[in-house]
């Protein structure tokens, strides 16, 4: 391999990376594959959803880290990338449009380009290099002009479509990253602080508080002053699982104890399936503070077994999140 080889100098970081968009596209198809069909419903087929996300945002997390300390330390050396670009006949495709521009039908364009490359590699030149009179022997249509089409900036300059080489095009690629990396400043997330676990939970926590409020509404009630924490102990060391996560209600309205306490199991067991698929052994807890009092702390989610006292208290809730 590359890597075993001294007389090889290999762009280690950027061959490490690119091989981790093979990796990546793979996670995307197993998922695009799992929601492919579904409906429109939460179904247990979206359980095998998380751990190629997780890995894909850890993949992505650990590249951008190896990314940006290669990027520190880059030297562009622009001598030798030019002459690498006098190898190849990369103005070939310039040298067809510009005979299409001079009304030559495209099939007869191709062919008087090969012509014209078969030339340049016979005379040990890039047709970019090929003098305007031996070019001119090829055709008599391309005219001195096609030296300037086929020098390479002006190759490069040609593609102004959006994404394209042109200075131009990358001047205002530039300007949109730019920007765009100005915007998500105000909302930085840091990975030693911020992983994609924590991200997850939010997540739960803005679905879980959706919940909260529909809920009694559909029974006639209205939740005031709701809030909702999460902490999260997790792994230090990649891939970040999280160990435990207990999540604080803390709520107001008029129901009894025992139907506030139901609303919060109900809305924690509607995620159980997606907690269990990243759980493996994760211990869940929640508290609740209803009406400034303190009904709940720190109990394990339900679990259906007949042995658990929040399953005691409540019945069976379905046995999704198995302790």
């Amino acid at each position: 391999s590359g890597s075993r080889t001294s007389a090889r100098f290999s762009p280690d970081v950027a061959e490490l990376i690119r091989g981790k968009t093979g990796r990546t596209y793979g996670n995307l198809m197993g998922l695009l594959t799992v929601m492919k069909g579904l409906t429109l419903a939460y179904n247990k087929d979206m359980q095998e959803d998380k751990e190629g996300v997780f890995d894909s945002v850890a993949t992505a997390e650990l590249s951008l880290k190896i990314l940006t300390e290669m990027m520190a330390t880059l030297h562009v050396n622009a001598a030798n990338m030019e002459a690498a670009c006098k190898k190849g006949h990369l103005s070939a495709t310039d040298l067809a449009d510009y005979l299409v521009e001079q009304g030559v039908p495209f099939r007869e364009a191709h062919f008087i380009t090969g012509k014209a490359v078969a030339l340049a590699e016979s005379e040990g030149l890039d047709l970019s290099e090929l003098p305007y009179e031996q070019l001119s022997s090829v055709d008599e249509r391309i005219g001195k002009d096609a030296i300037e089409a086929l020098s390479l900036r002006n190759s490069m300059n040609a593609r102004t479509s959006e994404g394209g080489t042109a200075a131009v095009s990358v001047e205002k690629q530039l300007e949109f990253f730019q920007k765009w990396l100005k915007e998500k400043a105000e909302f930085p997330i840091i990975p030693e602080q911020v992983s994609p676990i924590e991200l997850f939970a939010l997540s739960i926590i803005s679905c879980s508080g959706t919940d909260m409020v529909m809920l009694p509404q559909k029974q006639g009630f209205e939740v005031k002053n709701l809030s909702i924490d999460a902490e999260v102990e997790r792994n230090e060391s990649f891939p970040k699982k999280f160990n435990t996560m207990h999540v604080t209600y803390q709520f107001d309205s008029t129901a009894d104890e025992t139907t506030a306490r139901r609303w919060v199991l109900a809305t924690l067991e509607t995620y159980c399936s997606t907690i269990n698929t990243i759980r493996s052994g994760v211990k869940i807890t929640y508290s609740i503070i209803y009406n400034a009092a303190l009904i709940a702390d720190r109990e394990s989610i339900a679990s259906g077994e007949s042995g658990n006292s929040s399953g005691a208290a409540f019945g069976d809730l379905g046995g999704c999140c198995p302790s």
